[in-house]
């Protein structure tokens, strides 16, 4: 009788045994669970980490014949590994499609610099931008109002520009890296501009005499030319505060140079 409780003992601790390392053996995971990480530093390399877990486990085990219970205790050990990776503190930030509104001031420079004074400007965009890339697309229209100079007041209503463009906007991510904010950043912007303008005093080289001129027939007049500058932006939410400035530049019908204007303008975009 002893010799078949003893084996039945040693069976059952063997099954219980084995069950313990199939359970060991099957709970191994290398699933990749992403982490991130709002740094605003570098991209770290992804880092391996090993978690150890030590499971205690209590079998009890009945033997026929007289009343007798004994109890097997077995220690599983199961490793799990995770990967731990390190996302670019871009990741923070709002991407995809946004509108924009912004207001400042516009100061016309070059051939036009003479006929007027500094105005003011407003200015709505559309976009998108992405995530992680730092390349995005803008469209936007400027409308500007100059003032007049007391000596051409009197030739014509007051100027208006409006500016039409399509720009390709680029976030200046090597710089962005200097701040620990991850949603503050610089970029540049440019791209080509349709120009519409009416009663622009505009310097004219008449017989070697600079003479400012202005268009008596009241009417618009077109010229194509382009646009280049840069700003920041901070976000939070989904909002995004800007402030920028470029620089507005085409060439009027018999200036005797360029036409540019350089409008500084804060505003907000809405993703």
């Amino acid at each position: 009788m002893r010799i078949r409780i003893t084996t039945t003992f040693v069976l059952a601790a063997a099954l219980s045994l084995d069950a313990a390392a199939a359970n060991a053996q099957g709970a191994r995971s290398t699933t990749r669970i992403p982490v991130s990480k709002d740094a605003p530093g570098e991209v770290m390399p992804p880092r391996v980490d090993t978690v150890t877990l030590t499971v205690y486990r209590t079998d009890t085990l009945r033997v026929p014949g007289p009343t007798r219970v004994d109890t097997v205790t077995t220690t599983v050990t199961r490793y799990d590994t995770t990967r731990v990776e390190t996302l670019p503190g871009g990741l923070a930030r709002v991407g995809g499609f946004y509108f924009g509104l912004g207001l400042g001031e516009t100061n016309a420079h070059q051939s036009i610099r003479s006929g007027q004074t500094a105005g003011f400007t407003a200015q709505a965009q559309i976009g998108w931008q992405g995530v992680t890339a730092p390349l995005g697309l803008r469209f936007d229209a400027n409308y500007a109002r100059f003032g007049e100079e007391p000596v051409t007041s009197a030739l014509a209503a007051h100027p208006d520009v409006l500016n039409l463009s399509a720009d390709a906007k680029l976030g200046l991510t090597f710089l962005n890296r200097m701040f620990s904010y991850p949603r503050f950043g610089l970029y540049a912007i440019g791209g080509p501009t349709y120009t519409r303008y009416k009663a622009l005093r505009i310097t004219q080289n008449v017989n070697g005499i600079e003479t400012v001129v202005t268009p008596t027939d009241g009417a618009w007049h077109d010229k194509v030319g382009f646009n280049v500058g840069g700003g920041a932006g901070l976000g939070w939410g989904r909002a995004e505060l800007f402030v920028e400035s470029r620089y507005f530049a085409m060439t009027p019908d018999n200036a005797s140079s360029r036409a540019s204007q350089i409008p500084i303008i804060i505003g907000l975009n809405w993703y």
